[in-house]
C-alpha cells in the first residue's frame, strides 16, 4: 500500500514538473531552423515534399505531423512548438515503461524522472524541430525490442507495435537507422 502511494505522488510530481518544462517560454521568438521547419510544414503535401527533396533533405513525417498539428492550432510560436512538448511528454511516460521494463516498478519513476531533467529532452521540448518526436520514438523503439527479445514477453502486438514504431522513426530522421543497427548488433549478440 505504502509503494503504491509513493508511485502515485512520484507521478503527480513528474506530471506536473514536466507540463511545466514541456510549455515554460514557448511563445518566445522562433529561431532561423525554427522558421524553415514552420515555413516548410505550412506548404502544401507536395510541396513539403518538394522542398525537404531540394533544401531540408530529411524524412517527412514530422513536417506531415507539424502540418496536421498546425492545421488544429495556428502557426504561432507555442503552437508550433506545441508539438515537440507533447511528444517530450509521452516520452517521459514512455521511459517510465522503459525503465519498469529494465529494472522494476521501482526504478522506473527514477527513470523518468532522469529523463524530464534531461536539459536536452527539455530543450528539444520547447524547439519546433523533430528531435521530441526523434526521442519518444526511440524511446519506443527500444521499449518494444526489449518486450519482444529480451524480456520474455513476446507477442505479435509487440512486434507489430515495433515494427510500425520503427517505421516511423526512419520517416523521423535518417539518425534513426543508427538506432536500428543496435538493435541488430544487441540481437545477434544476445
Amino acid at each position: 500500500m505504502a509503494q503504491k502511494t509513493v508511485n502515485l505522488t512520484l507521478a503527480v510530481i513528474l506530471i506536473a514538473t514536466s507540463v511545466w518544462f514541456a510549455f515554460f517560454g514557448l511563445s518566445r521568438p522562433f529561431w532561423a531552423v525554427e522558421c524553415c521547419t514552420v515555413e516548410i510544414a505550412d506548404a502544401s503535401w507536395t510541396g513539403i515534399i518538394e522542398n525537404l527533396k531540394t533544401n531540408a533533405h530529411s524524412p517527412p513525417l514530422y513536417y506531415f505531423l507539424l502540418k496536421l498539428w498546425m492545421g488544429l492550432w495556428s502557426t504561432g510560436e507555442a503552437a508550433a512548438r506545441g508539438l515537440s512538448a507533447i511528444s517530450y511528454l509521452f516520452s517521459i511516460g514512455a521511459v517510465w515503461f522503459l525503465g519498469k521494463t529494465l529494472y522494476d516498478q521501482k526504478t522506473a519513476p527514477f527513470c523518468a524522472f532522469l529523463f524530464m531533467v534531461n536539459p536536452m529532452a527539455v530543450q528539444f521540448a520547447q524547439f519546433s524541430r523533430m528531435y521530441s518526436l526523434l526521442a519518444l520514438l526511440s524511446i519506443l523503439s527500444t521499449l518494444f525490442f526489449l518486450r519482444q527479445f529480451h524480456s520474455g514477453h513476446a507477442s505479435k502486438k509487440n512486434l507489430a507495435a515495433l515494427v510500425a514504431v520503427n517505421i516511423a522513426g526512419t520517416f523521423t530522421h535518417y539518425w534513426f537507422f543508427f538506432l536500428l543497427l543496435a538493435q541488430g548488433v544487441a540481437y545477434l549478440w544476445l
